[in-house]
C-alpha cells in the first residue's frame, strides 16, 4: 500500500475532525 498517501488522507481526516469539534463550542 502507499503509506504516503495513507498518512496524508488520516490527517486531512483527523484536522477536519478538529476543526468541527473546535466550531461547536463557538456556537
Amino acid at each position: 500500500p502507499n503509506w504516503t498517501a495513507v498518512g496524508v488522507t488520516w490527517l486531512a481526516g483527523f484536522d477536519f475532525e478538529i476543526k468541527v469539534i473546535a466550531r461547536i463550542p463557538e456556537q
